[in-house]
């Protein structure tokens, strides 16, 4: 009889998952017009104009200050244009922060990453890997802060946890609403756990401070403004509900499949946190991205989401993957066993195979795409140039 080592089969499976990834992102890359909006800013800082669009106007006309920050430190080192570094930046960023899903957020004995799966079989997880925006930057410190939380660093180490969620507000502000929020778990985890509550809070907070707290503190005397003008330009205060039900929804038709795997997972949770017992909720730390994602979708809810497919709801539906990958790993691994075999791996072989095929297919594209027009305002923004 063949003995199959476990581990082994284990790691190649990872391998072959990572490549695969980087291989969607690489074939899917672009950049988007908006893109050029980075570029500019970057190369008049470069040049010695300041953070500025146009020479001698202070207008502060973007929502990512540190994706502009990392164009202008990769271009100081290379003499290739901005179209190519955020390229290959993003394939990059985007590869990383799946390889860290496959190898540390694991805890079951059967290896089956169906969050992570979803994530890079998604439309517009794809596209937005490259794009020349943002996205790619965030994916990698969402998908950081995700396993810190899930490991206890928000309680056992603050300062680093806060650290990463100061460098996600500054790539994405709506990020913010995940400060309270943690702030009050680190609190009452601290408490709970009689551990030093001042110590812990004031190491969470003090990060925030000097990163978040510095850049509002540069942006009001150098662009005059308390918020980017893209918020004004954009949002102006106003409340766009039912935009925002539609930018939900659009993704949610087009990625039926995709949810139709996630709500099984959410179901398989409910023993860890149901009935909901504030001891119980402070302590289960995969349930807090569960809570993150609803913030998330709350402020789409809000502003009303996006005319690009998918860009604004990816913070969610990443916090939503990570959240059930534990769940439907321990599903299929007691599955797996109660079968009699202890090759569960090839379970994860076999499903995950048959997984991708269904994602990858037609109806797995976005409902814009398969009407070729633009629907509710939104657009899918790379077919919308032409790329086939």
């Amino acid at each position: 009889m063949i003995k199959f080592d476990t581990k082994v089969i284990t790691n190649i499976l990872r391998i072959l998952i990572l490549i695969t990834a980087a291989l969607f992102f690489a074939r899917r890359a672009w950049v988007g017009e908006d893109a050029f909006i980075f570029f500019r800013y970057v190369d008049n800082l470069l040049d010695g104009h300041g953070l500025v669009f146009n020479v001698g106007e202070r207008v502060e006309g973007f929502t990512a200050p540190l994706w502009v920050f990392t164009l202008a430190a990769t271009k100081t080192i290379t003499s290739t244009n901005y179209r190519a570094i955020a390229i290959m930046l993003g394939l990059a960023l985007s590869t990383i922060s799946i390889a860290l899903l496959l190898f540390f957020d694991n805890e079951n004995k059967v290896f089956f990453p169906a969050g992570t799966i979803l994530l890079f079989t998604n439309s517009a997880f794809r596209d937005f890997a490259t794009s020349g925006f943002e996205t790619s930057l965030t994916y990698l410190l969402l998908i950081i802060l995700s396993l810190q939380i899930i490991k206890g660093w928000h309680t056992n180490k603050p300062a680093l946890t806060s650290f990463v969620l100061s460098l996600l507000v500054l790539n994405r502000p709506e990020a913010f609403l995940f400060f309270p929020y943690l702030l009050l778990i680190v609190t009452l985890s601290s408490i709970k756990k009689d551990k030093n509550v001042f110590s812990n809070v004031v190491a969470f907070l003090l990060p925030f401070l000097l990163i978040v707290g510095g850049y509002q503190v540069f942006r009001m005397g150098y662009f005059a403004s308390l918020l980017p003008n893209t918020f004004y330009a954009k949002k102006g205060g106003s409340f766009y509900l039912e935009q925002g039900t539609k930018y939900i929804w659009d993704f949610v038709a087009s990625y039926w499949f995709s949810f139709s795997i996630l709500m099984p997972g959410f179901f398989l949770s409910l023993k860890d946190w149901y009935p909901p017992k504030l001891s119980r909720l402070i302590t289960n730390n995969r349930f807090h991205l569960l809570v993150m994602s609803v913030l998330s979708l709350l402020y789409i809810l809000y502003a009303g989401g996006d005319y690009m497919h998918g860009r604004s709801i990816l913070i969610s539906f990443i916090l939503m993957c990570v959240f059930v990958n534990k769940y439907l790993e321990k599903w299929v691994g007691d599955f797996a066993q109660k079968q009699g075999s202890k090759l569960t791996v090839v379970y994860s072989v076999v499903v995950i195979g048959i997984v991708n095929l269904i994602l990858l297919s037609q109806a797995q594209k976005p409902i814009t795409v398969i009407a070729t027009t633009q629907i509710r305002g939104i657009k899918d923004e790379r077919f919308h140039f032409g790329f086939d």
